[in-house]
């Protein structure tokens, strides 16, 4: 029985690994589906918000961008999720 339980020990710096590859993938490798699909949903939809209502306009030939202060909230919300992911969630 104490064999069984340290095989299915999972290592926190391989799930920091995992989840430098590909965002959520550090729960999923402890197990917890639940947990990652939530951080991703949350990453995905500031990311949403950051494109679709941060950019005002978009000038294609003139290569002019202009975008609002939604745009900064949801890129610097989806980078906070995922250091948040990485250092405190991940290594537990």
């Amino acid at each position: 029985m104490l064999a069984y339980y340290y095989s299915q020990i999972k290592s926190p710096p391989q799930a920091v690994l995992y989840a430098l590859w590909l965002p959520s993938a550090g729960h999923a490798y402890a197990g917890n589906w639940g947990r990652g699909l939530l951080f991703a949903a949350c990453e995905i939809g500031a990311l949403v918000v950051a494109v679709s209502l941060g950019i005002e306009e978009l000038r294609i030939l003139d290569a002019e961008t202009e975008v609002n202060a939604l745009f900064y909230i949801g890129i610097m919300t989806a980078i906070g999720l995922r250091i948040f992911e990485f250092v405190f969630d991940c290594s537990r």
